[in-house]
């Protein structure tokens, strides 16, 4: 039995759905990093009815999907549509945030406070746990390139170079994210050694699993004959698409819970 359909019916469901599940994944991070009003009554609206609003229009999605057998452009014109919808809602639930987030995240004040131990990422972490994620980029990436240079079947490797690429680059982007954490500015009266720590281990964690993940993705699908095993390819496109989201929706909500600090006029 081909999965193509359900490949189809996935990927207009991920178009759906994706701005509400980096609206909701930016509002969690930002709870679990306690900052004040992440949980307002203003933002919990937008979020909810941005997610009323998914439910209603997918239902729609599967129900074309349901009455088309066959690759349509009409099927891909309603998720896109979809997802232009619903991205306006998406942007609206963010702004919510930022704006109830605001007061919390934008510091005014002549005070800083000075260490006279260094702080960096290496400080609050095992040295093997920071190499960690780097061994695995190294070894993912070099048997990606490995196996695309050897001749195989029915092959298709522009979405597993994506992933490979995607698990670069989300490796930097939380390797920053990190160091912002632990070395950012903090107010007089700032968060400790232990606070930071349990800021920078979540990161870390989900930085270990995406790099994993995607690379993991990117090889299987790099040895693919999807002639031979086409539900295979589709199933780790999809877990490999939606790891990608939910991965950009992490690093976006490095901007919705780091604080930043104005110069005071004096």
């Amino acid at each position: 039995m081909s999965l193509a359909p359900v490949l189809q019916t996935g990927v207009a469901l991920l178009a759906a759905g994706t701005p509400w599940m980096v609206a909701s994944v930016i509002r969690r991070r930002a709870m679990s990093a306690r900052v004040p009003n992440a949980a307002a009554p203003a933002v919990l609206h937008a979020v909810r009815r941005l997610g009323v609003a998914t439910a209603a229009i997918s239902l729609p999605l599967v129900m074309l999907r349901l009455r088309v057998t066959s690759p349509s452009l009409a099927l891909a014109l309603a998720s896109l549509a979809a997802f232009v919808v619903l991205a306006g809602l998406g942007l609206g639930s963010l702004h919510a945030l930022d704006v109830g987030t605001k007061p919390a995240r934008e510091l005014a004040t002549a005070e800083r406070v000075a260490s006279l131990r260094p702080r960096d990422v290496g400080s609050l972490l095992p040295a093997r746990a920071r190499l960690a994620p780097y061994a695995l980029a190294a070894l993912g990436l070099g048997a990606f390139v490995h196996q695309s240079w050897n001749p195989a079947g029915d092959r298709r490797l522009l979405v597993p170079i994506a992933f490979a690429g995607a698990a670069a680059t989300l490796l930097l982007l939380y390797e920053a994210w990190m160091r912002e954490e632990a070395c950012g500015g903090q107010a007089e009266g700032g968060l400790g050694a232990d606070e930071v720590r349990r800021r920078v281990l979540p990161i870390y964690r989900m930085q270990l699993a995406l790099v994993l993940g995607l690379l993991l993705a990117a090889n299987i699908l790099a040895g693919l004959d999807w002639t031979q095993h086409p539900n295979t390819g589709v199933f780790v496109s999809l877990t490999g698409v939606l790891l990608g989201v939910v991965g950009c929706a992490h690093a976006l909500a490095s901007g919705y819970t780091a604080k930043r600090y104005q110069a005071v006029r004096r």
